[in-house]
């Protein structure tokens, strides 16, 4: 493959407007100062969102991805921000905890996901850059040359994270081309990685 502009997308779990800036946001801004054109997709938005306690807890944030659904995206400081809304999210609920789920939530979107990054010319990219394990899918979807997995938390011990996740990271570990940790002791649990895991 060979794009005459470089491209990456982030795939995060949060949106542009959150109050304390994490540091995807200062890569994905270090890249659009060298150059890339850069597309950050966050956690994916669905109508289940507003029906469970979910909501309750985090009104703004679901608010905030609703309207860059809503908007189809939105430029901050030149990056395009989006927020995909699936009919099936991955989570620890009842049968939204399946392999099925994993595998086509990202593909049973609406609008259709890999439709709408073609559409922005977001299809094919040099990089992607996942830091969510939960959209290991974008793997599937997107087409790059290199693929990058940012651990930046020990997410299989937060609560209501689903009980899969471990073999999701353990899979996405296996697909990329480079990991890294950002912090020693997520060094040492993933050192199984071998070369491709770095302390960053």
């Amino acid at each position: 493959m060979s794009y005459s502009i470089q491209k990456i997308i982030f795939a995060g779990s949060q949106g542009p407007r959150i109050l304390t800036k994490i540091g995807d946001h200062h890569y994905s801004a270090h890249f659009q100062k060298i150059g890339y054109q850069v597309c950050w997709l966050t956690h994916p938005i669905s109508p289940l969102h507003y029906l469970s306690g979910s909501y309750t807890k985090n009104a703004r944030e679901i608010d905030d991805k609703y309207q860059l659904w809503k908007n189809n995206g939105e430029y901050h400081n030149d990056i395009f921000y989006y927020t995909p809304l699936t009919l099936f999210p991955f989570s620890d609920y009842l049968f939204l905890n399946s392999d099925w789920v994993l595998k086509n939530n990202l593909k049973l979107t609406f609008p259709n996901l890999e439709r709408f990054l073609r559409k922005n010319d977001f299809n094919q990219v040099d990089v992607l850059w996942i830091s969510n394990p939960l959209l290991i899918q974008l793997a599937d979807i997107v087409k790059h040359k290199t693929l990058i997995y940012r651990i930046t938390d020990d997410v299989p011990a937060f609560g209501g994270v689903p009980g899969k996740v471990d073999q999701v990271i353990a899979d996405l570990i296996k697909k990329a081309d480079a990991v890294f940790a950002t912090a020693k002791t997520l060094l040492e649990k993933y050192a199984w990685a071998g070369e491709k895991l770095h302390y960053l």
